[in-house]
Protein backbone atom coordinates (compact mmCIF):
# COMPACT_ATOMS: atom_id res chain seq x y z
CA UNK A 1 0.00 0.00 0.00
CA UNK A 2 2.68 2.19 0.70
CA UNK A 3 4.46 1.72 -2.38
CA UNK A 4 0.79 2.95 -4.53
CA UNK A 5 0.86 5.94 -2.20
CA UNK A 6 4.64 6.80 -2.83
CA UNK A 7 4.13 5.81 -6.63
CA UNK A 8 0.84 7.87 -7.13
CA UNK A 9 2.71 11.16 -5.00
CA UNK A 10 5.79 11.14 -7.37
CA UNK A 11 3.22 10.63 -10.65
CA UNK A 12 1.13 13.75 -9.35
CA UNK A 13 4.15 15.75 -8.61
CA UNK A 14 5.89 15.04 -11.88
CA UNK A 15 2.36 16.03 -13.55
CA UNK A 16 1.87 19.41 -11.70
CA UNK A 17 5.93 20.31 -12.59
CA UNK A 18 5.37 23.63 -14.79
CA UNK A 19 5.44 22.80 -18.00
CA UNK A 20 8.54 23.81 -20.57
CA UNK A 21 8.06 25.22 -23.80
CA UNK A 22 11.41 25.11 -25.88
CA UNK A 23 11.80 27.07 -28.61
CA UNK A 24 8.56 29.11 -28.99
CA UNK A 25 7.72 32.75 -28.82
CA UNK A 26 4.52 34.17 -27.34
CA UNK A 27 2.52 35.75 -29.57
CA UNK A 28 1.61 39.74 -28.47
CA UNK A 29 -2.03 40.79 -28.67
CA UNK A 30 -1.74 43.89 -30.97
CA UNK A 31 -5.07 45.28 -29.70
CA UNK A 32 -7.88 44.30 -27.96
CA UNK A 33 -10.93 46.28 -27.74
CA UNK A 34 -14.73 45.07 -26.10
CA UNK A 35 -17.64 46.91 -25.74
CA UNK A 36 -20.93 45.71 -23.63
CA UNK A 37 -23.00 44.09 -23.50
CA UNK A 38 -25.03 46.80 -22.45
CA UNK A 39 -28.37 46.76 -20.84
CA UNK A 40 -30.03 45.65 -23.89
CA UNK A 41 -27.53 42.77 -23.93
CA UNK A 42 -25.88 44.44 -27.27
CA UNK A 43 -21.86 43.83 -27.61
CA UNK A 44 -18.95 44.50 -30.02
CA UNK A 45 -15.38 43.11 -29.87
CA UNK A 46 -12.40 43.04 -31.90
CA UNK A 47 -8.40 41.81 -31.98
CA UNK A 48 -5.36 41.55 -33.34
CA UNK A 49 -2.67 39.10 -32.79
CA UNK A 50 1.09 39.15 -33.74
CA UNK A 51 1.05 36.70 -36.07
CA UNK A 52 -2.05 38.05 -37.75
CA UNK A 53 -4.96 36.69 -36.58
CA UNK A 54 -8.18 39.20 -36.54
CA UNK A 55 -11.06 38.21 -35.55
CA UNK A 56 -14.45 41.11 -35.23
CA UNK A 57 -17.79 40.67 -33.89
CA UNK A 58 -21.10 42.57 -33.09
CA UNK A 59 -24.38 40.95 -31.13
CA UNK A 60 -27.59 43.03 -30.54
CA UNK A 61 -30.96 41.61 -29.64
CA UNK A 62 -33.86 41.52 -32.76
CA UNK A 63 -36.79 40.28 -30.89
CA UNK A 64 -37.76 39.21 -27.05
CA UNK A 65 -36.08 36.05 -27.21
CA UNK A 66 -34.13 36.22 -30.14
CA UNK A 67 -30.38 37.65 -30.93
CA UNK A 68 -28.24 38.61 -34.13
CA UNK A 69 -25.03 38.32 -34.47
CA UNK A 70 -22.31 38.87 -37.12
CA UNK A 71 -18.86 38.77 -37.40
CA UNK A 72 -15.78 38.12 -39.31
CA UNK A 73 -12.40 36.39 -38.42
CA UNK A 74 -9.02 35.98 -40.70
CA UNK A 75 -5.64 34.28 -40.49
CA UNK A 76 -2.90 33.35 -42.40
CA UNK A 77 -3.00 29.74 -43.93
CA UNK A 78 0.42 27.45 -43.27
CA UNK A 79 0.53 27.67 -47.18
CA UNK A 80 0.84 31.41 -46.62
CA UNK A 81 -2.82 32.05 -47.75
CA UNK A 82 -5.05 34.85 -46.45
CA UNK A 83 -7.77 32.88 -45.07
CA UNK A 84 -10.71 35.69 -44.79
CA UNK A 85 -14.26 34.75 -42.89
CA UNK A 86 -17.49 36.15 -42.42
CA UNK A 87 -20.78 34.97 -40.62
CA UNK A 88 -24.11 35.98 -39.49
CA UNK A 89 -26.39 34.35 -37.03
CA UNK A 90 -29.74 35.03 -36.48
CA UNK A 91 -33.69 34.01 -36.55
CA UNK A 92 -32.34 32.24 -39.81
CA UNK A 93 -29.58 30.19 -38.41
CA UNK A 94 -25.89 30.41 -39.17
CA UNK A 95 -24.35 31.64 -42.58
CA UNK A 96 -20.98 31.45 -43.06
CA UNK A 97 -19.29 32.78 -46.48
CA UNK A 98 -15.63 32.43 -47.63
CA UNK A 99 -14.06 30.68 -50.87
CA UNK A 100 -11.86 28.57 -48.13
CA UNK A 101 -15.67 27.03 -47.12
CA UNK A 102 -15.47 23.29 -48.70
CA UNK A 103 -19.09 23.02 -50.53
CA UNK A 104 -20.50 19.53 -52.09
CA UNK A 105 -20.38 18.38 -55.51
CA UNK A 106 -22.67 18.80 -57.36
CA UNK A 107 -25.72 16.13 -57.61
CA UNK A 108 -25.68 14.21 -60.60
CA UNK A 109 -28.56 14.28 -63.09
CA UNK A 110 -30.48 11.16 -61.96
CA UNK A 111 -30.07 12.24 -58.12
CA UNK A 112 -32.29 15.41 -59.51
CA UNK A 113 -34.18 13.86 -61.50
CA UNK A 114 -35.37 11.67 -58.70
CA UNK A 115 -35.65 14.73 -56.58
CA UNK A 116 -37.99 16.20 -59.16
CA UNK A 117 -40.21 13.45 -59.24
CA UNK A 118 -40.46 12.80 -55.48
CA UNK A 119 -41.68 16.73 -55.65
CA UNK A 120 -44.07 16.02 -58.40
CA UNK A 121 -45.29 13.55 -56.14
CA UNK A 122 -45.93 15.34 -52.88
CA UNK A 123 -47.42 17.41 -55.21
CA UNK A 124 -50.73 15.43 -56.18
CA UNK A 125 -50.94 13.96 -52.60
CA UNK A 126 -48.76 10.56 -53.38
CA UNK A 127 -47.32 9.27 -50.61
CA UNK A 128 -44.96 6.43 -49.23
CA UNK A 129 -44.46 4.38 -45.80
CA UNK A 130 -41.17 3.95 -44.00
CA UNK A 131 -40.40 0.71 -46.51
CA UNK A 132 -41.22 2.62 -49.53
CA UNK A 133 -45.02 1.47 -50.48
CA UNK A 134 -46.97 3.55 -51.77
CA UNK A 135 -49.93 4.55 -48.99
CA UNK A 136 -53.68 4.60 -50.81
Amino acid sequence: MFRLVLALALFSAAMARPQQFSGTTPIPIISDNRYGPDESGAYSFNFETGNGIRAEEQGQPIAPESFAVQGAYSYTAPEGVLVEVSYAADEGGFRADSPFIPTPHPLPAHAIEQIRIAEEQARQGIRFDHRGFRIQ
